[in-house]
Protein backbone atom coordinates (compact mmCIF):
# COMPACT_ATOMS: atom_id res chain seq x y z
CA UNK A 1 0.00 0.00 0.00
CA UNK A 2 1.71 3.35 -0.81
CA UNK A 3 1.88 5.63 0.99
CA UNK A 4 -1.45 8.09 -0.20
CA UNK A 5 -3.19 5.54 -0.11
CA UNK A 6 -2.52 5.18 3.62
CA UNK A 7 -3.27 8.27 4.03
CA UNK A 8 -7.00 7.90 2.65
CA UNK A 9 -7.09 5.05 4.19
CA UNK A 10 -6.61 6.79 8.00
CA UNK A 11 -8.82 9.62 6.82
CA UNK A 12 -11.48 6.86 5.56
CA UNK A 13 -11.22 4.53 8.66
CA UNK A 14 -11.50 8.01 11.13
CA UNK A 15 -14.34 9.62 9.35
CA UNK A 16 -16.20 5.86 9.39
CA UNK A 17 -15.31 5.54 12.67
CA UNK A 18 -17.40 8.46 14.51
CA UNK A 19 -20.10 7.61 11.49
CA UNK A 20 -20.29 3.82 13.20
CA UNK A 21 -19.22 3.91 16.46
CA UNK A 22 -21.19 4.17 19.25
CA UNK A 23 -19.45 7.01 21.73
CA UNK A 24 -18.21 4.49 24.24
CA UNK A 25 -16.04 2.95 21.51
CA UNK A 26 -14.37 6.30 20.12
CA UNK A 27 -11.96 6.78 22.93
CA UNK A 28 -10.23 3.52 22.15
CA UNK A 29 -10.12 4.35 18.20
CA UNK A 30 -8.48 7.16 19.06
CA UNK A 31 -5.53 5.88 20.32
CA UNK A 32 -5.47 3.47 17.35
CA UNK A 33 -5.79 6.18 15.15
CA UNK A 34 -2.65 8.10 16.72
CA UNK A 35 -0.45 5.05 16.21
CA UNK A 36 -1.75 5.00 12.50
CA UNK A 37 -0.82 8.12 11.69
CA UNK A 38 2.72 7.76 13.39
CA UNK A 39 3.46 4.32 13.10
CA UNK A 40 5.66 2.20 10.42
CA UNK A 41 3.52 0.95 7.73
CA UNK A 42 3.43 -2.35 9.25
CA UNK A 43 2.03 -0.44 12.52
CA UNK A 44 -0.31 1.68 10.64
CA UNK A 45 -1.93 -1.15 8.66
CA UNK A 46 -2.39 -3.08 11.82
CA UNK A 47 -3.55 0.13 13.76
CA UNK A 48 -6.27 0.66 10.62
CA UNK A 49 -7.47 -3.40 11.15
CA UNK A 50 -7.79 -2.60 14.89
CA UNK A 51 -9.93 0.11 14.07
CA UNK A 52 -12.15 -2.00 11.83
CA UNK A 53 -12.52 -4.52 14.41
CA UNK A 54 -14.09 -2.18 16.61
CA UNK A 55 -16.10 -0.59 14.19
CA UNK A 56 -17.97 -3.68 12.41
CA UNK A 57 -15.86 -5.81 12.66
CA UNK A 58 -15.25 -6.32 8.79
CA UNK A 59 -11.69 -5.41 7.22
CA UNK A 60 -10.73 -1.90 6.91
CA UNK A 61 -10.19 -2.22 3.23
CA UNK A 62 -13.40 -3.06 2.92
CA UNK A 63 -14.56 0.10 5.30
CA UNK A 64 -12.05 2.25 3.14
CA UNK A 65 -13.83 1.19 -0.47
CA UNK A 66 -17.15 1.79 0.82
CA UNK A 67 -16.57 5.25 2.43
CA UNK A 68 -14.14 6.38 -0.78
CA UNK A 69 -16.93 5.08 -2.81
CA UNK A 70 -19.65 7.43 -0.93
CA UNK A 71 -17.37 10.23 -1.53
CA UNK A 72 -15.74 10.70 1.84
CA UNK A 73 -12.14 10.84 1.31
CA UNK A 74 -10.60 14.49 -0.52
CA UNK A 75 -10.08 12.14 -3.99
CA UNK A 76 -13.30 12.08 -5.51
CA UNK A 77 -16.91 13.64 -4.40
CA UNK A 78 -16.13 15.06 -1.19
CA UNK A 79 -18.64 14.43 1.07
CA UNK A 80 -21.95 12.88 1.64
CA UNK A 81 -24.54 14.21 -0.53
CA UNK A 82 -27.22 14.33 2.26
CA UNK A 83 -24.49 15.76 4.57
CA UNK A 84 -23.91 19.38 2.97
CA UNK A 85 -25.82 22.78 3.38
CA UNK A 86 -24.51 25.30 1.00
CA UNK A 87 -25.39 28.56 0.85
CA UNK A 88 -25.60 29.61 -3.40
CA UNK A 89 -25.90 33.06 -3.18
CA UNK A 90 -27.56 35.23 -6.12
CA UNK A 91 -25.78 38.68 -6.54
CA UNK A 92 -26.99 40.80 -9.47
CA UNK A 93 -25.32 44.50 -10.27
CA UNK A 94 -22.87 46.01 -8.28
CA UNK A 95 -22.66 50.16 -8.05
CA UNK A 96 -22.67 52.75 -5.86
CA UNK A 97 -26.33 53.96 -5.76
CA UNK A 98 -27.93 50.48 -4.50
CA UNK A 99 -31.36 49.12 -5.25
CA UNK A 100 -32.47 45.79 -4.56
CA UNK A 101 -30.98 44.49 -7.50
CA UNK A 102 -27.64 45.75 -6.94
CA UNK A 103 -25.12 46.17 -4.00
CA UNK A 104 -22.62 48.68 -3.61
CA UNK A 105 -18.44 47.76 -4.12
CA UNK A 106 -17.94 48.15 -0.27
CA UNK A 107 -20.50 45.94 0.69
CA UNK A 108 -19.40 42.97 -1.59
CA UNK A 109 -15.89 43.73 -0.38
CA UNK A 110 -17.31 43.64 3.42
CA UNK A 111 -19.43 40.00 2.49
CA UNK A 112 -15.99 38.80 0.96
CA UNK A 113 -14.48 39.38 4.07
CA UNK A 114 -16.31 37.95 6.42
CA UNK A 115 -16.21 34.76 3.73
CA UNK A 116 -12.71 34.80 4.42
CA UNK A 117 -12.67 35.73 7.73
CA UNK A 118 -15.05 32.19 8.78
CA UNK A 119 -13.14 30.50 6.21
CA UNK A 120 -16.02 29.37 3.75
CA UNK A 121 -14.48 28.12 0.58
CA UNK A 122 -15.89 29.40 -2.66
CA UNK A 123 -16.86 27.39 -5.46
CA UNK A 124 -18.35 28.05 -8.78
CA UNK A 125 -21.98 26.58 -9.58
CA UNK A 126 -20.85 23.84 -11.92
CA UNK A 127 -18.47 22.29 -8.69
CA UNK A 128 -21.29 22.54 -6.47
CA UNK A 129 -23.71 21.10 -8.70
CA UNK A 130 -21.97 17.74 -9.91
CA UNK A 131 -21.08 17.48 -6.45
CA UNK A 132 -17.26 18.06 -6.78
CA UNK A 133 -16.90 20.70 -3.68
CA UNK A 134 -14.04 19.52 -0.80
CA UNK A 135 -16.48 19.89 2.52
CA UNK A 136 -13.54 18.63 4.12
CA UNK A 137 -12.00 22.07 3.84
CA UNK A 138 -14.75 23.78 5.44
CA UNK A 139 -17.69 25.48 5.12
CA UNK A 140 -18.62 25.78 1.05
CA UNK A 141 -20.48 28.78 -1.10
CA UNK A 142 -21.20 29.67 -4.58
CA UNK A 143 -21.33 33.04 -5.31
CA UNK A 144 -23.34 34.05 -8.63
CA UNK A 145 -23.96 36.97 -10.68
CA UNK A 146 -27.17 37.06 -13.04
CA UNK A 147 -28.09 39.32 -15.85
CA UNK A 148 -23.97 39.69 -17.04
CA UNK A 149 -24.55 43.94 -16.78
CA UNK A 150 -21.29 46.24 -17.43
CA UNK A 151 -21.23 46.94 -13.61
CA UNK A 152 -20.10 43.36 -12.99
CA UNK A 153 -17.65 43.65 -15.41
CA UNK A 154 -16.54 47.39 -16.83
CA UNK A 155 -13.40 47.77 -18.27
CA UNK A 156 -11.49 50.96 -18.21
CA UNK A 157 -10.57 53.12 -21.83
CA UNK A 158 -6.70 52.08 -20.83
CA UNK A 159 -8.11 48.75 -20.68
CA UNK A 160 -7.99 47.91 -17.24
CA UNK A 161 -10.58 46.79 -15.33
CA UNK A 162 -12.48 48.81 -13.48
CA UNK A 163 -12.18 48.69 -9.13
CA UNK A 164 -15.76 49.45 -8.52
CA UNK A 165 -17.39 46.94 -10.68
CA UNK A 166 -17.91 43.17 -9.36
CA UNK A 167 -14.94 41.49 -10.91
CA UNK A 168 -12.74 44.40 -10.07
CA UNK A 169 -13.62 43.98 -6.41
CA UNK A 170 -13.13 40.38 -6.89
CA UNK A 171 -10.05 40.44 -8.39
CA UNK A 172 -8.64 42.87 -5.52
CA UNK A 173 -9.69 40.84 -3.07
CA UNK A 174 -7.69 37.40 -4.29
CA UNK A 175 -4.82 39.70 -4.86
CA UNK A 176 -4.74 40.54 -0.98
CA UNK A 177 -5.61 37.18 -0.21
CA UNK A 178 -2.80 35.08 -1.66
CA UNK A 179 -3.51 31.45 -1.66
CA UNK A 180 -7.58 32.35 -1.43
CA UNK A 181 -9.49 31.24 -3.84
CA UNK A 182 -12.05 33.78 -5.36
CA UNK A 183 -14.06 32.19 -7.88
CA UNK A 184 -18.41 33.07 -8.68
CA UNK A 185 -20.58 31.90 -11.80
CA UNK A 186 -21.48 34.58 -13.96
CA UNK A 187 -24.61 33.69 -15.52
CA UNK A 188 -25.02 35.64 -18.71
CA UNK A 189 -27.46 37.14 -21.47
CA UNK A 190 -26.14 36.55 -24.98
CA UNK A 191 -27.98 36.92 -28.34
CA UNK A 192 -30.93 39.01 -27.22
CA UNK A 193 -29.63 42.02 -28.69
CA UNK A 194 -27.70 43.02 -25.09
CA UNK A 195 -24.36 42.95 -25.16
CA UNK A 196 -22.43 40.83 -22.45
CA UNK A 197 -21.23 42.97 -19.77
CA UNK A 198 -22.50 45.90 -21.45
CA UNK A 199 -19.00 47.07 -24.06
CA UNK A 200 -19.44 45.10 -27.04
CA UNK A 201 -16.01 46.13 -28.15
CA UNK A 202 -14.48 43.69 -25.05
CA UNK A 203 -17.26 41.08 -25.09
CA UNK A 204 -14.45 38.57 -25.99
CA UNK A 205 -11.97 39.78 -24.21
CA UNK A 206 -14.03 39.75 -21.25
CA UNK A 207 -15.06 36.29 -21.70
CA UNK A 208 -11.78 34.57 -21.93
CA UNK A 209 -10.44 36.42 -19.23
CA UNK A 210 -12.70 35.06 -17.06
CA UNK A 211 -12.40 31.56 -18.40
CA UNK A 212 -8.71 31.73 -17.88
CA UNK A 213 -8.97 33.09 -14.14
CA UNK A 214 -11.04 30.24 -13.44
CA UNK A 215 -14.43 31.29 -13.35
CA UNK A 216 -17.33 29.65 -14.55
CA UNK A 217 -19.59 31.20 -17.73
CA UNK A 218 -22.97 29.48 -17.30
CA UNK A 219 -26.36 30.79 -19.52
CA UNK A 220 -28.88 32.91 -18.63
CA UNK A 221 -30.64 32.76 -22.00
CA UNK A 222 -30.71 35.35 -24.69
CA UNK A 223 -33.97 37.84 -23.95
CA UNK A 224 -34.10 36.93 -20.11
CA UNK A 225 -37.56 35.72 -20.86
CA UNK A 226 -40.01 34.66 -18.25
CA UNK A 227 -39.99 30.52 -18.87
CA UNK A 228 -42.95 29.94 -17.01
CA UNK A 229 -45.49 32.23 -19.52
CA UNK A 230 -43.68 30.82 -22.81
CA UNK A 231 -44.15 27.50 -24.60
CA UNK A 232 -41.17 25.08 -25.38
CA UNK A 233 -40.71 26.21 -28.87
CA UNK A 234 -40.41 29.53 -27.63
CA UNK A 235 -38.09 28.21 -24.77
CA UNK A 236 -35.85 26.59 -27.43
CA UNK A 237 -35.32 29.22 -29.60
CA UNK A 238 -34.05 31.59 -26.67
CA UNK A 239 -31.81 29.04 -25.56
CA UNK A 240 -30.48 28.44 -29.33
CA UNK A 241 -29.82 31.99 -29.62
CA UNK A 242 -27.78 32.06 -26.37
CA UNK A 243 -25.95 28.89 -27.42
CA UNK A 244 -24.91 30.37 -30.40
CA UNK A 245 -23.89 33.82 -29.62
CA UNK A 246 -21.49 32.21 -26.44
CA UNK A 247 -20.09 29.58 -28.94
CA UNK A 248 -19.63 32.31 -31.67
CA UNK A 249 -16.60 34.42 -28.58
CA UNK A 250 -15.84 30.99 -26.92
CA UNK A 251 -16.04 28.20 -29.49
CA UNK A 252 -14.45 25.58 -27.18
CA UNK A 253 -16.10 26.72 -23.92
CA UNK A 254 -18.85 23.78 -22.76
CA UNK A 255 -21.56 25.55 -20.92
CA UNK A 256 -22.66 23.60 -18.04
CA UNK A 257 -24.98 25.70 -16.07
CA UNK A 258 -28.12 27.49 -16.98
CA UNK A 259 -30.18 29.71 -14.49
CA UNK A 260 -33.46 30.67 -15.06
CA UNK A 261 -34.67 34.40 -15.53
CA UNK A 262 -36.59 36.05 -12.54
CA UNK A 263 -36.52 32.25 -11.20
CA UNK A 264 -39.34 31.64 -13.39
CA UNK A 265 -39.95 27.84 -13.80
CA UNK A 266 -41.46 26.81 -17.11
CA UNK A 267 -43.61 23.44 -17.18
CA UNK A 268 -42.66 20.56 -17.96
CA UNK A 269 -42.32 20.31 -21.79
CA UNK A 270 -40.40 23.37 -21.42
CA UNK A 271 -37.86 22.31 -18.31
CA UNK A 272 -37.25 19.13 -20.30
CA UNK A 273 -36.39 21.27 -22.97
CA UNK A 274 -33.60 23.14 -20.55
CA UNK A 275 -32.07 20.48 -19.17
CA UNK A 276 -31.45 18.31 -22.30
CA UNK A 277 -29.22 21.46 -23.25
CA UNK A 278 -28.03 21.57 -19.84
CA UNK A 279 -26.23 19.49 -16.97
CA UNK A 280 -27.07 21.84 -14.29
CA UNK A 281 -29.72 24.31 -13.23
CA UNK A 282 -30.50 27.24 -10.53
CA UNK A 283 -33.63 29.14 -10.04
CA UNK A 284 -34.00 32.00 -8.16
CA UNK A 285 -34.67 31.70 -4.33
CA UNK A 286 -35.33 28.69 -1.79
CA UNK A 287 -32.85 29.38 1.04
CA UNK A 288 -29.84 27.29 1.76
CA UNK A 289 -29.10 24.26 -0.48
CA UNK A 290 -29.31 21.12 1.48
CA UNK A 291 -27.46 18.67 -0.73
CA UNK A 292 -26.56 18.21 -3.74
CA UNK A 293 -29.21 19.88 -6.28
CA UNK A 294 -28.42 19.51 -10.23
CA UNK A 295 -31.57 20.80 -11.15
CA UNK A 296 -33.29 23.83 -9.60
CA UNK A 297 -30.91 24.85 -7.07
CA UNK A 298 -31.91 27.03 -4.59
CA UNK A 299 -30.35 30.33 -3.91
CA UNK A 300 -30.23 33.21 -2.01
CA UNK A 301 -31.00 36.22 -3.17
CA UNK A 302 -28.44 38.88 -1.81
CA UNK A 303 -28.93 42.96 -1.97
CA UNK A 304 -29.32 46.07 0.36
CA UNK A 305 -32.11 45.09 2.71
CA UNK A 306 -31.42 41.34 2.69
CA UNK A 307 -31.29 40.23 6.48
CA UNK A 308 -32.47 36.34 5.42
CA UNK A 309 -32.47 35.59 9.46
CA UNK A 310 -34.59 32.89 9.16
CA UNK A 311 -32.13 31.06 7.60
CA UNK A 312 -29.45 31.72 10.45
CA UNK A 313 -29.63 27.64 12.08
CA UNK A 314 -29.24 26.78 8.57
CA UNK A 315 -26.08 28.06 7.48
CA UNK A 316 -22.58 26.45 7.97
CA UNK A 317 -20.41 28.63 10.66
CA UNK A 318 -17.14 28.50 12.55
CA UNK A 319 -18.27 31.46 14.73
CA UNK A 320 -19.53 30.07 17.84
CA UNK A 321 -22.50 31.16 19.37
CA UNK A 322 -22.70 34.58 22.07
CA UNK A 323 -25.42 33.80 25.11
CA UNK A 324 -28.85 36.07 23.61
CA UNK A 325 -26.04 36.62 21.06
CA UNK A 326 -27.34 38.49 17.58
CA UNK A 327 -28.72 35.97 15.01
CA UNK A 328 -26.04 37.02 12.65
CA UNK A 329 -22.94 35.41 14.97
CA UNK A 330 -24.78 32.62 13.19
CA UNK A 331 -24.61 33.65 9.72
CA UNK A 332 -21.09 35.09 8.61
CA UNK A 333 -22.29 35.14 5.11
CA UNK A 334 -24.29 38.01 6.13
CA UNK A 335 -23.03 39.48 9.21
CA UNK A 336 -21.80 42.50 7.27
CA UNK A 337 -25.65 43.32 6.34
CA UNK A 338 -26.51 43.18 10.49
CA UNK A 339 -23.82 46.56 10.96
CA UNK A 340 -26.15 48.63 8.09
CA UNK A 341 -29.31 47.21 9.25
CA UNK A 342 -29.80 46.40 13.17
Amino acid sequence: MSESSLRRAVSCALIASVMLLPVSALQQNRESMKRAQRGSTTERISALERIAQVTSRRPFVTIVEEECSRGIHSGGPHKPARALRTPILMLHGVRMHETRYAISPSRLEEMLGYLHMQRYRLWTFAEYASGSIDATLGPSVVLTFDDSTADQFRALPDGTIDPACALGVLERFASEHPGYRVTATFFVNAGGGQAVFGQPAYALEKLRYLVERGYEIGSHGAAHLRYGEESAVAIEDDLSRCERALAALLPLYRVRSFAYPYGNLPGREGRAVVERRYSYTARAWGGVASGIHSADAPRIEIGPETTLARYAPSLPSEMPREAGGNVYKEMPVLAAYARNHP
